[in-house]
């Protein structure tokens, strides 16, 4: 699929500072981080490291005590348009599938005609072709994820944060999902960020990977991660020698042997 003439937003994060009310120690102190303009890139890192605190600060669900968070050229009113999907769904009960499903378009107040039918497709795609009248209670959690990844994607944001979106996901739908995502990414230009805690999953999706650990944050480990990202998709994973490979070093980035990495 081509990608969009849409020039793509680059994220800059400079000497991040925040900290939990009563902790006292920061979770962030002086990080910096680029995110590189239409660029995927996967954050690794044990569970309560900051990596969903970091989405937050760069949505604007939180504040920085320190530093900044800027974002290059070609944004529109100071913000560029986010998508994100969060580790449930969070879905309005009172509207069906295909109402969820708009609700982006809606609030980013396109005047896309086409979106309903595109919303339409990617259901349809995922397995939810037959279910667009439906609410969420009728749904099973693992297709209320599906419909939030649609949510997220359908207004071709130009930032996509991911939160571990796969979590309630089998391994064929979860296949399904990066396949659509990842399209989804590269015909808007967009720039997205994926949390997880999978180092499969971040091989197979991502163009680059970044490992967090310690308190305050600190990167231990910055790749980009070979061969196209379209053919790590479609022959659907990684080659066991190279995963072995990965493993291992995101494991010494921790001080480990590559045997507790998901």
């Amino acid at each position: 699929m081509l990608g969009s003439t849409r020039p793509a937003v680059g994220i800059s994060v400079e000497g991040l500072g925040f900290r939990f009310d009563g902790d006292n120690k920061p979770l962030f102190h002086g990080l910096s981080l680029t995110f590189g303009p239409g660029q995927i890139t996967a954050l690794l890192g044990p569970s309560g490291v900051g990596k969903t605190t970091l989405l937050n600060l760069i949505v604007g669900f939180a504040r920085p005590a320190a530093g900044l968070i800027a974002f290059s050229d070609h944004v529109a009113h100071g913000r560029p348009r986010m998508g994100m999907v969060f580790q449930t769904p969070s879905l309005m009960p009172w509207r069906t599938v295909i109402e969820n499903v708009l609700f982006g378009v809606e609030v980013a107040r396109r005047d896309d005609r086409a979106a309903a039918d595109r919303g339409r497709a990617f259901l349809t795609r995922l397995g939810l072709g037959g279910r667009l009248d439906a609410f969420p209670h009728e749904l099973s959690g693992g297709m209320q994820q599906r419909v939030s990844v649609v949510r997220a994607i359908l207004p071709r944001p130009q930032i996509l944060l991911l939160d571990e979106p796969f979590t309630s996901s089998d391994w064929m739908t979860r296949h399904g999902l990066l396949i659509e995502i990842s399209e989804a990414v590269t015909e808007a230009n967009s720039t997205a960020i994926l949390v997880t805690h999978d180092l499969e999953d971040a091989l197979r999706f991502a163009d680059r990977l970044v490992v967090l650990g310690g308190r305050p944050v600190q990167i231990l480990d910055d790749f980009m991660i070979e061969g196209p990202r379209e053919l790590r998709l479609v022959s659907g994973g990684i080659p066991t020698a190279a995963l072995k490979a990965y493993r291992n070093r995101v494991q010494a980035s921790w001080g480990g042997d590559g045997s507790s990495v998901p």
